[in-house]
């Protein structure tokens, strides 16, 4: 039976504070696109998928303006379904929101909403994250900077540079974390990362490293006590169809450790992995009680659960489409697997797979057209 035909209708990828559209030719989006087309138009969707140009640490109300505006230049007369990873989400929900004030940008905020249908959320902290403080101020900034880099490389060349994978685990492992932040090793790590890229490409991660340093105004908003307020001051529009996918990463064990075995490179990113995994599940008092979804476990995740960056707890808004063990970046697809040529720079150890991915964006694409159960 051929499905029912579907009006035209445009996909918005939102990516997350670490996130980019593209640089050169690396798409944070790469291996989630072409499956969502694939899947929306196996169910009769003439659709065109888009990814957002967000500025990746800017503030939420000046997110969601962009988000606005790339709806109204690039889907007129179109249905619209954003689908928001991490802080994208939020840039989502806060779309699909009622009496929201942007100002100036006003019209173009409620002609966007106009024709918005659906939203889904994938791995955002809707409830906040402890980790969002650890990249607060000067000391933060520059670790954040830091991180990014270290994705950048890994999605470029598959593995950081030996030396910089040497200076990681050398301020990872330290006594002192707070000193090491605030010393000189993060920009000897930040130079090493860089240095081997080709110069145009060193300058486009420059200008992308730049613009997280300049415009910190999200990560305060992503503190768990900010989440809280917006929850209580924003509600979706009961016209909105809003979906969320809950990430679930294993916490860092030694077996990890010894299955890298003199994997450098490996290490040094696994290490990162536990500090963000470590700095996110710090539980605070307050924290958001994970409700009971029939069929998908949600009441055996613990409070301090999380994916590397966001509580598992904190992912829940609207209906729950699925439930994935795997991390952050694993649902996007950066994840290592036999004959895969993504990389995965956050090596948690979790398993995620190819047969997995497809699952978590069937369920997506089944959501969107309306026909997930």
């Amino acid at each position: 039976m051929e499905p029912a035909p579907q009006p035209p209708t445009s996909v918005f990828l939102v990516p997350g504070f670490f996130g980019f559209a593209a640089i050169g030719d690396m798409r944070y989006f790469a291996h989630v696109r072409p499956a969502l087309e694939t899947l929306l138009s196996e169910r009769g969707v003439d659709v065109v998928v888009h990814e957002v140009a967000t500025r990746p640490t800017a503030s939420l109300r000046h997110r969601v303006g962009l988000l606005a505006q790339e709806i109204a230049t690039r889907a007129a007369n179109r249905r619209v379904w954003v689908v928001g990873h991490s802080a994208g989400g939020i840039d989502g929900r806060l779309l699909a929101g009622a009496g929201l004030n942007l100002g100036p940008v006003q019209p173009v905020l409620e002609a966007a909403q106009a024709q918005l249908d659906a939203v889904v959320t994938l791995a955002a902290p809707h409830y906040g994250t402890p980790l969002a403080s650890s990249f607060v101020g000067v000391s933060g900034q520059r670790a954040l900077g830091v991180l990014s880099a270290c994705a950048v490389a890994v999605l470029r060349r598959g593995r950081l540079p030996l030396k910089a994978s040497v200076e990681v685990l050398r301020l990872l492992r330290g006594l002192d974390m707070g000193k090491a932040l605030d010393g000189a090793l993060l920009d000897q790590v930040l130079e090493d990362v860089l240095r081997d890229l080709p110069e145009a490409r060193r300058d486009e991660i420059a200008r992308f490293l730049h613009d997280v340093g300049q415009s910190q105004g999200l990560l305060p908003q992503l503190m768990p006590e900010s989440m809280d307020l917006l929850s209580m001051s924003v509600q979706t529009r009961p016209d909105v169809r809003a979906a969320s996918v809950l990430v679930q990463a294993n916490a860092p064990r030694l077996g990890t450790v010894l299955d890298l075995g003199f994997d450098t490179a490996g290490q040094a990113m696994h290490a990162i992995f536990t500090w963000l995994y470590r700095h996110t599940a710090a539980t605070q008092s307050g924290s958001p009680e994970l409700p009971t979804v029939e069929g998908l476990g949600l009441d055996l995740v613990q409070p301090t659960d999380n994916d590397g960056i966001v509580p598992t707890a904190s992912q829940v808004w609207g209906d729950v489409l699925h439930l994935a063990h795997g991390d952050h970046l694993d649902v996007l697809g950066h994840f290592a697997g036999p004959g895969l040529k993504q990389y995965d720079w956050m090596p948690s150890g979790s398993g995620y797979d190819e047969a997995q991915f497809q699952l978590l964006w069937t369920d997506v694409a089944d959501f969107l057209v309306g026909a997930h159960h």
